[in-house]
């Protein structure tokens, strides 16, 4: 890009050239779909209330309250989906396993929060069998979600495949990103990211969020 003239740092090129993108009539899938991007709530800052609701009996809770309920009044957060390959990786390898028994060690609650897809068929399709485990026999041994979710349920349903594909490798508690949510719009979580919350008095406060 700096090559054709593009000038600025690495972001601001990365948001001309996605801007650009998006004005042209078809627009490649990875532009088109594409919802990473820094984290909008900067380390520091207090987080206004995030509703999600719990993957177990789908009630409603918010991440304040998550972090309320832990002996340090904190919360290890992190987020993904079924269908990005590095977060499959984590999970098979003992990664989320060993976070969560490390939050726990420090008094702080960990949660993972499932997030929209990465890789939905219907938008970003990718056909991989990356870190599944070798008995996981699904769709010709691929992690497919056939559709992004529009509904709480179709979430649910998905995030049950994750777990049931890597039993055991996620304790704590599992939650949902409801559809028209403000987790991503506060955290921008996609396609994969961890943080750190704490409480201080009445506020949840971000101590870290991963780049």
């Amino acid at each position: 890009a700096r090559q054709i003239g593009f000038e600025g740092s690495d972001e601001e090129i990365f948001k001309k050239m996605t801007e650009m993108a998006h004005i042209v009539e078809k627009p490649p899938l990875c532009v088109k779909y594409n919802r990473a991007g820094p984290c909008k709530t900067d380390t520091g800052e207090a987080v206004a209330e995030i509703n999600l609701v719990k993957q177990s009996d789908m009630s409603e809770t918010t991440l304040q309250q998550l972090a309320e309920q832990s002996d340090n009044k904190a919360v290890v957060v992190a987020a993904g989906s079924f269908t990005w390959p590095p977060i499959r990786g984590f999970t098979r390898d003992g990664g989320i396993y060993n976070l969560a028994k490390l939050a726990k060690s420090k008094g702080a609650n960990f949660v993972f929060v499932y997030i929209a897809e990465a890789h939905a068929m219907d938008e970003w399709p990718l056909r991989s069998s990356r870190y599944l485990p070798d008995e996981v026999k699904i769709n010709d041994g691929c992690a497919i979600i056939e559709k992004q979710h529009t509904t709480i349920e179709e979430r649910s349903v998905a995030c049950q495949k994750f777990l049931d594909t890597y039993p055991g490798k996620i304790p704590g508690e599992i939650v949902l990103e409801p559809i028209d949510g403000n987790f991503s719009e506060l955290l921008t979580p996609w396609p994969a990211r961890f943080y750190i919350l704490k409480k201080n008095k009445d506020k949840l406060i971000l101590k870290y969020a991963a780049s």
